[in-house]
């Protein structure tokens, strides 16, 4: 082969304009869906193989937290549904 193949679906892009968080987060959903414990450089190295693109792992990172606040809800709001007996409320309360 005479020429070097350059296209993107064969190279790496190395500053993606495409990859935005909300592309990442869209990506990892249905994978935390299965199962939540993975990592965000298990997710990192997954997508970089399967999309030909080079992420930051910070991107990631915040939108796995993201994610996985889609799937569960989030961790403050839990605390709105928790019932709360009355007598450990006053415990908590010393007015």
């Amino acid at each position: 082969m005479p020429y070097q193949h350059t296209c993107q679906s064969i190279g790496r892009v190395e500053k993606n304009k495409m990859a935005t968080n909300h592309w990442v987060r869209d990506r990892v959903l249905n994978w935390l869906a299965i199962d939540p414990t993975k990592g965000a450089t298990y997710l990192k190295e997954r997508l970089e193989e399967e999309y030909h693109v080079k992420l930051s792992y910070w991107v990631v990172w915040d939108e796995r937290k993201m994610a996985l606040e889609e799937l569960n809800g989030k961790w403050d709001d839990s605390f709105e549904h928790a019932e709360i007996p009355e007598e450990q409320l006053s415990f908590a309360d010393p007015l």
